[in-house]
């Protein structure tokens, strides 16, 4: 992955592995909270 290039959704760092399906669902549900 290349770290210089900022990740802007949850949806790239659960493609890119980073993260599971269940932490997907709670972090966007942490970011509408915050938007």
């Amino acid at each position: 992955m290349n770290v210089m290039r900022p990740i802007r959704t949850v949806g790239e760092l659960e493609r890119a592995g980073l993260i599971d399906a269940d932490q997907a669902i709670a972090l966007e549900a942490v970011a509408e909270r915050y938007a």
